[in-house]
């Protein structure tokens, strides 16, 4: 049977053309190899977007448990009853979706136990308090020590999950290593706070780019500080001028309208002792300045983020922005944002924010956004508070040590403003921000303050 088979074969070989037979050859080779590049690409693209839906369940689940631990932070502070019960339903509604993005990871469940029950402790714990707050019972000392004790291990668990994250990012592990890695060193009975062997450095996790506090509040549809005077663009220009000193000014040029919620007036400004082309905004109610952008690469820092907030504060009252204070900055690659609050008869006016950036080589002056103050700066009539400073420090929990305290104007989602006594201080070594309501006395906000090597940030 073979010996027929071998002759077969040898006769179609004589039969048929080399040529030809090497091209069959060639196309079945050639078939296969497009085959298997084509399937190779397939998996990779597939194992691509599997590696992208890890990614987003980590960054979901890390800044879920960051919510977690800020608010774990804030509600034994908390002494409003209904400040409480928010904050205690958002601690049940992030541990639960932290608890989802978790079990979306590539690593074995049952190793990932201790995190898991542990999610689920803080969600049953949060919501069994929340209907007992609602219900006027008070929060217990035993109660306090459990949340005390929970906060300790989400902050051990942001940990984790900063290093995970930083590793992934850049590209000290893969999703894949970490399965493995996760799979091998990971077991029931580890502790949160023993899980570092899944990442080798700890980098302080900031989340989004910080604006600072009440920096993103609801404008109103009409600017407060402008009048219906409209001023062409030689006015416009004029006082672009008057800004920035018409000595220092190389060039001016008008570039149109640009109308979207606000009529503005487009400029380019070129100064004689700067490379930086300026993009400049001026209301076309009034002329006054909007906005300002630009672009500056600063190697170092020479100047102190001090000598930054006078310079800042000085380029605003050249614009007429006079009678403001500055409240919280952050430092990105040498250049300064701060932000500036208005004052009305030593009551800060949160919701009349201008942010100033500014280089930290040479104090100059980059970019300026007066949204908040445009929209919302006018002269408030009802600024006198119905409770005093020292009723008002009697609604602060007691284990707060209050370092400085004032009376603040701030905005709320609602588009209203509310007067308040701003409370600032520290319990057990973590600084806060405590708003005592100046008319009712109700506790309306607490914002947990994180000082970073480039900044305060409050959350």
């Amino acid at each position: 049977m073979i010996e027929k088979i071998e002759s077969s074969i040898i006769r179609w070989k004589r039969k048929t053309n080399p040529k030809v037979l090497g091209i069959i050859f060639f196309c079945i080779f050639g078939f296969f190899t497009i085959f298997s590049m084509e399937m190779t690409n397939n998996f990779k693209r597939q194992k691509q977007l599997v590696q992208d839906e890890y990614n987003r369940s980590m960054y979901e689940m890390t800044g879920y448990i960051k919510n977690v631990d800020l608010n774990l932070s804030k509600i034994q502070i908390i002494t409003d009853k209904s400040l409480k019960i928010t904050t205690l339903a958002d601690i049940w509604r992030q541990s639960n979706l932290a608890k989802e993005n978790l079990a979306n990871l590539p690593i074995i469940q049952n190793n990932m136990g201790k995190t898991s029950k542990y999610l689920t402790q803080v969600s049953d714990f949060s919501f069994s308090l929340m209907k007992s707050v609602s219900r006027d019972k008070p929060i217990t000392e035993e109660q306090y020590k459990e949340i005390k004790m929970l906060n300790t291990s989400s902050t051990e668990l942001l940990k984790v999950c900063n290093n995970i994250f930083d590793d992934l990012n850049t590209g000290r592990l893969k999703w894949d290593e970490v399965a493995k890695l996760g799979n091998e060193q990971l077991d029931e009975d580890v502790a949160i706070s023993d899980i570092q062997s899944i990442a080798k450095t700890f980098v302080e996790y900031e989340g989004l780019i910080y604006d600072g506090a009440y920096s993103n509040h609801i404008t109103d549809l009409k600017p407060k500080s402008l009048s219906e005077t409209v001023v062409t663009e030689e006015q416009a220009k004029t006082n672009i001028m008057t800004i920035f000193g018409e000595e220092s000014v190389e060039y001016v040029n008008y570039k149109g309208e640009n109308t979207n919620q606000l009529q503005l007036l487009e400029f380019e400004l070129k100064l004689k002792d700067s490379a930086n082309i300026r993009e400049i905004y001026m209301t076309k109610n009034d002329g006054k300045l909007y906005l300002m952008i630009s672009d500056k690469t600063v190697t170092e820092q020479k100047i102190t983020v001090d000598n930054a907030k006078e310079l800042g504060k000085n380029f605003l009252k050249g614009m007429g922005i006079d009678n403001v204070t500055d409240t919280y900055y952050i430092i990105t690659d040498n250049l300064v944002t701060i932000n500036y609050a208005a004052i009305q008869d030593t009551v800060i006016l949160y919701p009349d924010l201008v942010k100033v950036k500014i280089a930290l080589d040479n104090g100059e002056i980059c970019s300026v956004e007066t949204g908040g103050y445009t929209y919302n700066h006018v002269n408030r009539d009802n600024l006198l508070p119905k409770l005093s400073i020292e009723d008002a420090e009697k609604k602060v929990n007691k284990s707060i040590k209050i370092e400085s305290k004032n009376l603040a104007l701030i905005p709320t989602e609602s588009k209203r403003e509310l007067l308040v006594y701003e409370f600032k201080g520290a319990i057990e070594q973590k600084k806060c921000i405590v708003y005592i309501n100046a008319l009712t006395g109700e506790e309306e906000n607490i914002l947990m303050i994180i000082e970073t090597p480039n900044g305060t940030l409050t959350m």
